[in-house]
């Protein structure tokens, strides 16, 4: 009688443990999820800016007229929720950027240093594992090759390397020109 009580009461034990291990789970991954959002609004941000940047001539001269743009910039992202610091960043940057003289030069060698899987957090598979092979990291890397030679790697058909040109061409970009 006394070992049935306690298997029962050992068994409504392990019964809550299943839940509550259940509970954590559905948590994490509600967690990851919301993480993953997170990311792909950053990397929206990120690209937006980008956009934003190259379609309104952003490198130019005049501090003043890169406020202008920044103003602009804040109103077109600011129905997105953005952390005030990382505006103030960016803005101090533009500034800096915008005294120098080769300014176009370093926000080009900036641009080429940026990973390309931050760029694109949702890249094809096919497209990740033929970068991975050949060793494609940073934007910088993938405005090396022409769409010609994009379509020699592995992995990479024509649709895959239209996709590529489209997401290069979103961040105000272009492939390597084909030699004829």
């Amino acid at each position: 009688m006394f070992g049935l009580s306690k298997r029962k009461e050992l068994e409504e034990l392990r019964k809550r443990l299943d839940d509550l291990t259940k509970l954590v789970r559905s948590q994490q991954q509600a967690l990851d999820k919301l993480q993953r959002t997170v990311r792909m609004q950053e990397s929206v941000i990120r690209l937006s800016r980008m956009k934003i940047n190259k379609r309104m001539g952003l490198i130019s001269s005049g501090v003043k007229e890169n406020s202008k743009r920044i103003h602009m910039l804040d109103k077109t992202v600011g129905d997105m929720q953005v952390d005030r610091e990382k505006i103030e960043q960016i803005r101090e940057t533009m500034v800096r950027l915008s005294k120098k003289k080769n300014n176009k030069d370093q926000v080009r060698k900036k641009i080429d240093r940026v990973p390309v899987k931050e760029m694109w957090p949702d890249m094809p598979i096919r497209i990740s594992k033929s970068f991975d092979i050949v060793g494609i990291k940073c934007i910088g890397d993938l405005l090396k090759y022409s769409r010609h030679d994009l379509m020699k790697f592995r992995y990479i058909g024509e649709l895959s390397a239209r996709k590529i040109e489209v997401f290069v061409y979103s961040l105000g970009l272009e492939l390597k020109r084909e030699e004829v």
